[in-house]
Order: C-alpha cells, then structure tokens, then sequence
C-alpha cells in the first residue's frame, strides 16, 4: 500500500507569503483597491456597486485578504501576548484569564470579526433609509469599510515597535497603538460615509462616528457574552 500523504500543516510564514502575493498581484486588482479605498473611498465604493470599475476587487476577497494580513502581522508583533496580559486582570472577576480569552479569539477569530459585518449593514440601513441602498449594497460597502480599515491598523503596527523603542513599556505601547488605530479607523467610516452618502457631509460624519462606537461596544459586547458561555459550558 502506498505511503500516506504527510499533510502539510500551516505556517505563519506561509501566510504572510499568501498575503504577500495577494498584494503583489496588481493584474488581481488588490493594491489598486486598497489605493483607491484610501484615497476616494466613497468614490470607489460608489463605481463597485454601479460596476464602472472591473479593476476593484470584490468585496469578501478583500476583507479576507486583509485579514489574513492584519492577524499574521498582529502575531509577529506578538500583540495577541499583549492582550492577553492586559485582559487578565478584567476578566478576573469573571473566573477567566486573558489568555483564554485570547485562545478563544484567535481560533474564532474569522468568524468573530465577520460579526461585525451583519450589525455594521443594519446600522447604516438604519441610518439612512431614504438613501435607497439594498441591505446587500449596505453590506458590500461596510464590507469595503471594515477592510480598509484593518489596513490602516496593518499600517500602524510598526507604531507599537517605535515606541517601544523610545522606552516606553509594552503595554502602553500596545495602548498608544490602540488608541490611536481607533481614532483613525473612525476617522476613516466618518469619511467614507460623508463621501458615499448624499446630503450633509457633516451630518453623515457625525452618524458614521455614532454608529462606529455603539457597533464597537454591542460588538465586545457579544463577543465576551459568546466567550463567557462557552467557558462555562467548557467549550474550548
């Protein structure tokens, strides 16, 4: 009988090298969509859903693509480390360690983070109702959202390291990194949304912050209510 296959497991190196060539493939259309997001978001957004632009790549590639690029980056950081310290001491009263949070959340990590995507659609239906979006357009343009902005904090991870760097302690690095990849991310939906909409932009800016921060605190939320239960019931 023939000798069974050895099955090649994955390596973090491995998924940077996706990832790598993921971005690097400019026939695919991801570094010109990630450009654009960048530079004109309400506007590429717009040209996707009118399909005027056969260059941008289609939503849930980038978000996964993104994804795969923002975790594998975290990991070499060694943030998920980081988390877990900071979250040992507020997940104490609850009988848990941040380490088994975070076992928790890297391995549900995906399907965690793709949470985000239904509430954030909901949210802007909610919204802007007379804007005449299908739910499915509300979801293709958080989806666009919610990827360029794990790029932005991709981007910012070498933040962590220089101040680190500069003397200040790990964890308030990792809080600096924090803070600051938050301003910007809602920075970014403020602009998005004011450029995508129609009517006041000032108005819509101010409806993408208020949305970003409710969905970010119902998200944790969730999350830590999902955690919670499966801990108690001794689901790994």
């Amino acid at each position: 009988m023939p000798a069974p296959t050895e099955i090649q497991k994955p390596t973090l190196g491995g998924l940077l090298r996706e990832a790598t060539r993921e971005f690097s493939g400019f026939d695919r259309g991801l570094p010109y969509t990630v450009r654009s997001l960048l530079t004109a978001p309400g506007a590429t957004v717009g040209r996707c859903l009118e399909g005027h632009d056969a260059r941008i790549t289609r939503p849930l590639r980038l978000f996964l693509a993104t994804l795969v690029l923002y975790f594998a980056a975290a990991s070499v950081g060694g943030v998920d480390e980081m988390n877990a310290r900071g979250l040992e001491q507020s997940l104490a009263t609850f009988g848990v360690s941040g380490s088994d949070f975070t076992t928790f959340f890297s391995r549900y990590q995906t399907a965690l983070f793709a949470l985000v995507l239904p509430l954030m659609m909901f949210a802007t239906r909610a919204s802007w109702p007379r804007a005449g979006r299908t739910l499915a357009e509300h979801l293709i343009l958080n989806t666009y959202l919610f990827a360029a902005q794990l790029v932005i904090m991709t981007a910012l991870m070498p933040l962590r390291f220089m101040v680190e760097w500069a003397g200040v302690e790990a964890q308030t690095a990792l809080s600096l990194h924090s803070v600051a990849g938050g301003v910007l991310s809602i920075g970014y939906a403020a602009w998005m949304m004011a450029t995508f909409f129609a009517g006041s932009r000032l108005w819509s800016a101010i409806r993408a912050i208020a949305i970003q921060l409710g969905m970010m605190l119902v998200y944790w939320i969730v999350v830590l209510a999902v955690f919670l239960a499966l801990a108690k019931a001794g689901v790994g």
